[in-house]
C-alpha cells in the first residue's frame, strides 16, 4: 500500500529520504521555508568570489555511507583531499580553512588562540558519551571558543537557528583539526 509521506525541509536529509523512498513507489511532498532547495547548501557570487553556505564538501569516515555516495551519484561525485575556507566576521578578505587546520588556529589573536589550544587539552579528556544535545557534543569535542565560532553563530547567521535540543552528531564523528 503506497502511502503520503510529507518531508518538511529540503536540505540533502530531506532530499535523499524522498529520493529513497520514491525509489520505493511510495508518493513525496517536499516543504521548505526557502523558494529553493538544498537548505544550507548554496551558493551565490559577490564579487569575485563564490560564496557557499552550508555543506558543500562532505566527509565520512563510514565506508557504507560512501559508497552510497558512490552508487548514487556516480559522476557527480568528485572524490580527493579538498579543502575550502569559512569567512571569518563577515569580511570577504578574512577566511578561515575547513576543515579547520591548525595553521588557520595559529592565524587567531594569540589570546583567543590561547584560550583555544587551552580547552583543546581540556577536550582530549572529555567524555561525549554523556552528551544529551547537540551543543554538548560539540561542546566537549572542540571546547566552548570554537563551538562559538563555527557551531553557533555562523549557522545562526544563515540560518537563524542553532541546534540544540537533539543529539544529531552523525556528520561530526569526522569532525578534528587537520593539518594541511
Amino acid at each position: 500500500m503506497n502511502k503520503t509521506f510529507y518531508i518538511i525541509g529540503c536540505g540533502p536529509t530531506g532530499l535523499v529520504t524522498g529520493y529513497e523512498l520514491l525509489k520505493k513507489g511510495q508518493k513525496v511532498v517536499f516543504f521548505d521555508s526557502n523558494n529553493m532547495i538544498g537548505g544550507m547548501c548554496r551558493s551565490w557570487k559577490e564579487e569575485d568570489y563564490i560564496l557557499d553556505t552550508g555543506p558543500h564538501i562532505y566527509h565520512t569516515p563510514e565506508k557504507e555511507l560512501a559508497e552510497y555516495w558512490r552508487e548514487e551519484f556516480g559522476d557527480l561525485l568528485i572524490e580527493g583531499e579538498f579543502w575550502s575556507k569559512n569567512v571569518k566576521d563577515g569580511d570577504i578578505k578574512n577566511l578561515i580553512d575547513y576543515p579547520l587546520s591548525w595553521e588557520s588556529i595559529s592565524k587567531f589573536d594569540e589570546g583567543v588562540k590561547s584560550k583555544i589550544l587551552k580547552e583543546l587539552e581540556k577536550c582530549q579528556n572529555s567524555a561525549n558519551s554523556e552528551a544529551k544535545t547537540f551543543s554538548e557534543y560539540v561542546n566537549n569535542l572542540v571546547g566552548p571558543t570554537l563551538t562559538e565560532m563555527f557551531f553557533t553563530k555562523y549557522p545562526r547567521k544563515f540560518g537563524g537557528k542553532v541546534l540544540r535540543n537533539s543529539l544529531q552528531t552523525g556528520h561530526l564523528s569526522e569532525l578534528r583539526l587537520e593539518k594541511k
